[in-house]
């Protein structure tokens, strides 16, 4: 008969390296929130975020703002983090809110450049302020018409494929850019309350002599897009590029009717055909419109 020791000291062992984790947890987050206060900011609602992951650090958040706590300063003096599916207002150290950060938004990944030492008057926590609750894009994002019927896909809801294709959360960006390859394309999920006709609008911007490419755009039943069907099928629409004079210089372009004939998921796929020069486009919206108005 097996003795019980050696399973009670096992099991007691891991309690008790489970509940010195949770007391450092805690004190990690009660030292952060006395950081907050010491430079003047509100430390209520902020909470441990252990679904992002900081290379050398903890990530905590609020309902605007994502926090990271860095353990030690990087040698490399850059910090890496999961992208959000958010738009950001500004970066910054805790401290010094003027002194803004780069970010560089890579298709999985941003990557904050910092200082070569910890300023003074500063604390090593990254401060990224956003537009809305952070969230990760984990699982994409179903989006609902508003009140007005108007189904609204931005960028960051976005769920980019491909080698070079990503979403650039910059607010003087806030798009999907960096389309230098073809192959690459975007979607988007929605669903849809009922059959209708709507007309497509879409919020692009292209670089002065880049336009011209070919694009389709491919409305389709989710589970067909998840099973991989009907990739190659005929677009829905098609498009040429319009050169905007500028990747940021964003003009809404109405580009005919979609068709839903049932209620339920789809998806919406921007797919280029043929790239004309260096690169696609900048999206920074798409939005599917009521073509009876109502």
């Amino acid at each position: 008969m097996r003795h019980p020791f050696p399973i009670l000291l096992v099991s007691l062992t891991c309690i008790w390296f489970a509940l010195n984790e949770m007391a450092a947890a805690d004190d990690s987050m009660a030292e952060l929130a006395g950081w907050v206060k010491a430079a003047g900011g509100d430390a209520r609602g902020l909470v441990a975020w252990k679904e992002l992951h900081v290379d050398g650090g903890a990530a905590f958040r609020t309902q605007d703002a994502v926090l990271l706590k860095l353990k030690q300063w990087p040698a490399s003096n850059k910090a890496n983090f999961p992208r959000l599916n958010n738009p950001t207002k500004k970066i910054y150290l805790l401290g010094q809110p003027k002194a803004e950060l780069q970010l560089r938004p890579e298709p999985t990944k941003w990557i904050v450049s910092l200082p070569k030492q910890l300023p003074e008057d500063a604390h090593p926590v990254i401060v990224v302020e956003t537009i809305g609750k952070p969230h990760l894009p984990q699982v994409p994002e179903r989006i609902l018409a508003d009140d007005a019927g108007i189904y609204i896909l931005p960028g960051h809801k976005a769920v980019t494929y491909g080698e070079m294709l990503r979403y650039e959360p910059q607010p003087h960006k806030n798009t999907v850019g960096y389309w230098t390859k073809p192959a690459d394309w975007a979607q988007w999920h929605l669903k849809v309350k009922g059959a209708g006709i709507y007309s497509l609008h879409i919020l692009q911007g292209c670089g002065k002599g880049q336009g011209g490419s070919d694009v389709g755009i491919h409305v389709r039943r989710a589970v067909d897009a998840a099973a991989g069907s009907e990739s190659h099928a005929e677009p829905s629409l098609r498009f040429i590029v319009q050169d905007t004079g500028n990747f940021q210089n964003f003009v809404r372009r109405e580009l005919g009717n979609i068709e839903f004939k049932m209620a339920g998921q789809f998806t919406l796929e921007i797919r280029p055909e043929r790239l004309a020069k260096n690169a696609v486009m900048d999206v920074r919206e798409v939005r599917l419109v009521p073509a009876d108005g109502k």
